[in-house]
C-alpha cells in the first residue's frame, strides 16, 4: 500500500466489537497509522455485522443453498466531528455441504473474501478526490 497520495492519518479506529472481521479491518487500517506527509487527523468507528440465511431448501425441507451477508457501517470523524458515513454490504450464495466442518471452514473463507471485499472499496474511498 502506498500512502503517498494519502493527506490524512488514521487516529483512533474504534470497533463495535473483538471479533475476526473488525480484526482483519483493524489490521488493514493500520497501515494509514503510519502516514507521514498527512494535513489531517482522523479517526474511523466500524460497526460490522453478519447474517447467514437459508436462501433455498430441498424437498424435504433441509437447507439447499444458504445466503452470507456482510454489512459495515464505516464513520469518519475529524476534530470529534462526524464528516462521513458509509455504508457497505456484501452478499455470497453457496450450497450447504454435508462435511460441516467443511461447510464451516468454507464460510470463514467467504467471509474473509466479503471483508476484502469492503476493504478495497473502503481504501477506494480513502483515495477518492471528494473523500473530505
Amino acid at each position: 500500500y502506498e500512502t503517498k497520495d494519502i493527506k490524512f492519518l488514521i487516529g483512533d479506529i474504534n470497533l463495535n466489537e473483538n471479533n475476526q472481521i473488525n480484526n482483519q479491518i483493524n489490521n488493514r487500517l493500520k497501515y494509514y497509522k503510519k502516514n507521514k506527509n498527512y494535513s489531517k487527523i482522523i479517526d474511523v468507528s466500524i460497526n460490522s455485522s453478519t447474517n447467514k440465511e437459508i436462501s433455498s431448501k430441498d424437498r424435504k425441507g433441509n437447507a439447499k443453498t444458504y445466503k452470507l451477508t456482510l454489512n459495515i457501517k464505516l464513520e469518519i470523524f475529524e476534530n470529534n466531528k462526524l464528516i462521513k458515513t458509509k455504508n457497505y454490504s456484501k452478499a455470497s450464495t453457496y450450497n450447504n455441504l454435508n462435511n460441516k466442518f467443511d461447510l464451516n471452514q468454507y464460510e470463514k473463507n467467504l467471509m474473509n473474501n466479503l471483508t476484502n471485499d469492503v476493504l478495497e472499496d473502503i481504501e477506494i474511498l480513502f483515495r477518492s478526490v471528494n473523500f473530505f
